[in-house]
């Protein structure tokens, strides 16, 4: 790749469920962002129903991938190398919009994933992104596995997480607010297939991380998981074995 960052992988409409069905695979992604230091990804997935699958990112100051929009892929990559001049960034990231959902990260090899603080995790979900899901990945030798900011109805599933210096830091976010701008622009169509968005208008905590499913993740010489306490309460599954004198981690 060349000076900038491949920033245009668009197609559909994410908030009238339009699906641009787009495919990037088995692509070589590297030495991105000489022309801009931060903000600038390996690849920036717009739109709705678009993946990025069987490629090998690496050598990139910032993320490799941001996803923004409506059920997305990203899986089978390999990314490494990453985030290599910024902190509170993700190897993967995406946030902010009530409209990214559905998206999906699963079966990556992320590895070697430092960044210059103890911000900079594997996939990183943003500023109480939901409904979004995270599994079937390797996490190896990174400064952190997963962090999800906040967030309802977030599935973090059977992945394999060795020497991070963090696992998963899911915090609760109570404090962070969505406005109601947030979802005028949104389809009847959208609100019927994703009911939790009306959900959260209606409720009388919404800011609350209700919903979410956490199991299946396997956690070895890494530091304890770090669950904010009203994500294990509202949880609609949460299944992770947390010891004081072991170093090894196995949800049932």
């Amino acid at each position: 790749m060349g000076g900038g960052n491949l920033d245009a992988f668009k197609g559909g409409t994410e908030t009238e469920l339009v699906y641009g069905n787009n495919v990037l695979e088995s692509c070589h992604i590297h030495n991105t962002s000489r022309w801009t230091s931060t903000t600038g990804h390996g690849i920036f997935v717009h739109g709705a129903g678009n993946s990025v699958k069987n490629c090998t990112i690496h050598n990139i100051n910032h993320a490799a991938v941001g996803v923004r929009g409506l059920e997305h892929k990203v899986e089978g990559n390999e990314i490494y190398d990453v985030c290599k001049t910024v902190n509170d960034a993700g190897a993967v990231y995406s946030g902010r919009y009530i409209y990214t959902r559905g998206n999906v990260i699963s079966g990556n090899y992320i590895h070697d994933v430092k960044g210059y603080s103890t911000g900079v995790f594997g996939v990183y979900f943003d500023d109480k992104l939901s409904d979004n899901t995270i599994k079937d990945n390797i996490f190896l030798n990174n400064t952190g596995a997963i962090r999800v900011a906040g967030g309802r109805t977030v599935n973090i599933l059977n992945n394999f997480i060795y020497n991070c210096s963090r696992s998963i830091h899911y915090p609760s976010n109570i404090d962070y607010k969505w406005t109601i701008s947030d979802f005028e622009t949104l389809s009847d169509a959208f609100k019927q297939r994703y009911p939790d968005v009306l959900n959260v208008i209606s409720d009388a905590n919404p800011t609350y991380p209700k919903n979410s499913t956490i199991k299946g993740n396997l956690i070895y010489n890494s530091a304890n998981p770090d669950i904010g306490a009203e994500v294990k309460e509202y949880a609609k599954e949460y299944d992770i074995q947390e010891g004081k004198d072991i170093g090894i981690y196995f949800d049932k």
